[in-house]
């Protein structure tokens, strides 16, 4: 039996920029998927309490249900069907995760998996909750199996996985979760450092009333904006060296900045927008965590803020309906407890 530990995270700088070739800056923070996985005899068992799920498939089950999902991601790369109805069920994403390292790993020798899952990340909103969940799986699996697998054949692995979710997958999430602390990153290629000391709050706007995958496909119509993306990859850069030499004040200024980059290819929700120009007022560094939202009636997200005024920031947020939860960087990546 092994019990793994995976935590969150959030973009400091750099989403959807990351897509199209750019750096971004991410961080772990201290909400965790944890996981129980041992051996069973003939099934395979799973309980997520996070989801109320509980359920049993035979491997041949899982391989029909792993087939089918590709189909269907097929067409959705055929322009067949949105992204969203790929997988038909959050309980799906950790059954497809499940058999696809028992094949990788020593499925042959495996009559069965007891797999039970529990997650303090909250989920849609942009804390790397799908990522984490990949990730531990795969960790989890492969350490009870004695797989000999490096951690860079554990992400590619992962990034096929994580596609079925969102579309496209530029692997910051995963590598993130997999590896902990703050993650340089670009082009698949990483450099891990210290997580800084910043005080740091995740704001719950409600669920994005769009899909990753949907904001993704929206912001393709700039993909040939070449000086927009470029400046996305200033700001990350300067970001970088601001926290490097704890320059805090610079940080919060490239935060926003990076906000207004986010509110120009159109993924922050008017409401969320007023919320942020309200934060900016009272210096109250902040921008939108994850994808955003998109569409005609976008709305809903995650706002990430940065300062040290925790009430003047609770007093703002409650006038919008929206929840403050404070976050701390970490430098725990994915690791058996």
């Amino acid at each position: 039996m092994v019990t793994v530990k995976t935590p969150a995270k959030l973009i400091l700088s750099g989403e959807h920029a990351v897509l199209y070739n750019q750096t971004a800056l991410a961080v772990s923070i201290d909400r965790f998927v944890t996981s129980t996985i041992d051996h069973s005899d003939n099934l395979c068992l799973f309980h997520c309490e996070t989801l109320k799920a509980k359920e049993q498939a035979s491997i041949n089950a899982l391989l029909k249900l792993k087939d089918d999902t590709l189909h269907r991601h097929q067409e959705f790369l055929d322009k067949k069907r949105p992204i969203e109805t790929v997988l038909r069920r959050p309980i799906d994403l950790m059954q497809i995760a499940c058999i696809d390292a028992l094949v990788n790993g020593a499925l042959k020798d495996c009559k069965g998996i007891m797999l039970d899952l529990t997650s303090t990340i909250p989920m849609g909103l942009g804390a790397g909750s799908s990522a984490a969940v990949i990730i531990n799986i795969l960790f989890g699996i492969f350490t009870l199996l004695k797989t000999p697998i490096s951690q860079e054949a554990i992400l590619q692995l992962a990034i096929k996985l994580e596609n079925l979710q969102h579309g496209t997958s530029s692997g910051l999430d995963l590598t993130t979760c997999l590896y902990g602390g703050l993650v340089y990153f670009k082009q698949g290629h990483l450099l891990r450092q210290k997580a800084p000391s910043l005080s740091l709050f995740l704001i719950d706007a409600s669920a994005p009333s769009s899909s990753t995958g949907m904001a993704v496909k929206h912001v393709l119509a700039f993909k040939e904006d070449i000086a927009l993306w470029k400046a996305f990859e200033e700001i990350t850069l300067s970001m970088e060296k601001a926290i490097a030499s704890n320059d805090i004040k610079t940080t919060r200024l490239l935060i926003n900045e990076n906000h207004a980059l986010l509110q120009r290819i159109g993924v922050v929700p008017k409401k969320v927008q007023d919320f942020i120009k309200e934060l900016h007022t009272l210096n109250i560094a902040a921008k939108i965590s994850g994808a955003g939202a998109v569409g005609k009636d976008a709305n809903g997200g995650a706002i990430l803020a940065i300062t040290e005024d925790e009430e003047a920031l609770n007093a703002i947020a409650n006038r919008y309906d929206y929840c403050v939860k404070k976050v701390i960087c970490c430098n725990l990546g994915t690791q058996i407890i």
